[in-house]
């Protein structure tokens, strides 16, 4: 597993799935970040009708369910191509040094075991 920094070359058009993006959608946090894995089902229909939606959107943004101070975002890969994401820090392996003293520290941070 790796992790990198990318930057879009372009603005990017987001479906904002917090705050008023979700009440426009008459939807609540709950029924569609914070619900059971059970429901992913549904959650994938609505990316799917994100996706499909007139307004082509290049992907969605939303508040993390497991780091709530942060966001997270998928890129529509039709939409996005890799060429037009530059890459701001190359890719650093997670399984050994530096890659996986950063993710030890994010573990220790959430009160998380890693198992190796």
């Amino acid at each position: 597993m790796m992790a990198s920094t990318l930057s879009p070359l372009r603005d990017l058009e987001l479906a904002q799935l917090h705050g008023h993006g979700l009440r426009r959608l008459g939807l609540s946090r709950s029924e569609l970040i914070d619900c059971p894995a059970e429901h992913y089902r549904e959650t994938r229909r609505w990316a799917a009708a994100i996706h499909a939606c007139e307004a082509r959107v290049d992907g969605m943004i939303w508040v993390s369910r497991q780091h709530d101070t942060s966001l997270a975002l998928i890129l529509f890969g039709d939409r996005v191509e890799r060429d037009r994401l530059a890459v701001v820090e190359p890719p650093l392996p997670l399984a050994w040094g530096p890659g996986l003293n950063r993710v030890q520290q994010a573990a220790e941070a959430s009160a998380i075991q890693v198992i190796m």
